[in-house]
């Protein structure tokens, strides 16, 4: 049965306890100044229910309108099943996707001017940048703006996310639960220094711990 995550939009300057359903990530998090971030979010603002229960793929309803060999019974258990099969295959192709996106990006990286950079920089980078950017934009059929973001985001996923970039490649999370960890995450930052590393680090740790929780695939 599958849930969504909420979007994750903590007020600027308000900090929220970091927490994994109810749990503190422990002294050591805080101490390094985690103290915003709310791994559940506003799940009504989407329509949607953190209750695993009233998700997809429930047949308990149906049951108890239809008797329990009825055809309609057994022809939704057929067709959730193949519908699970296609969200797992869905979600494997999202994870391919992104890691193809991420390669692009660093294409374009290595054109960069400067030794060492991790973005597209100088003359030749951002021509190398704007180049793939179109191929990309063709190949996928949307605007370079939409481009721009795909790639930024890729790039982030794989550099900044490891445990999130493998749980979407194992199809434990869909591409829109890494899109809301990593817009949440925004306010760790997503910087190298040992201090932001170790921050992001706690966080993927809490929010992977209950996004996978909630989305099991069978």
């Amino acid at each position: 049965m599958l849930a969504w995550l909420g979007p994750v939009t903590p007020a600027p300057g308000r900090q929220i306890k970091l927490k994994a359903r109810g749990q503190s990530v422990g002294e050591s998090a805080l101490e390094r100044g985690i103290t915003s971030i709310n791994v559940r979010g506003p799940w009504e603002a989407w329509g949607m229910s953190s209750n695993t229960n009233q998700g997809m793929g429930s047949l308990g309803s149906v049951r108890r309108v239809f008797d329990e060999q009825s055809p309609y019974v057994l022809a939704l258990g057929v067709l959730m099943n193949r519908l699970e099969t296609t969200e797992q295959t869905l979600r494997e192709l999202e994870a391919e996707r992104t890691a193809i996106l991420s390669e692009v990006y660093q294409l374009a990286v290595a054109e960069s001017d400067g030794l060492g950079a991790d973005t597209p920089s100088g003359k030749s980078g951002e021509l190398a940048y704007r180049a793939v950017r179109a191929e990309v934009a063709m190949v996928l059929g949307v605007g370079e703006r939409g481009v721009d973001r795909q790639l930024s985001q890729a790039e982030l996923l794989h550099r900044a996310y490891p445990r999130v970039s493998e749980a979407l490649a194992d199809a434990h999370i869909s591409y829109r639960h890494a899109e809301v960890i990593l817009d949440a995450g925004n306010v760790i930052g997503s910087g190298d220094d040992s201090s932001t590393v170790g921050r992001r680090a706690d966080y993927e740790n809490a929010v992977l711990a209950f996004a996978v929780e909630e989305t099991p695939l069978g």
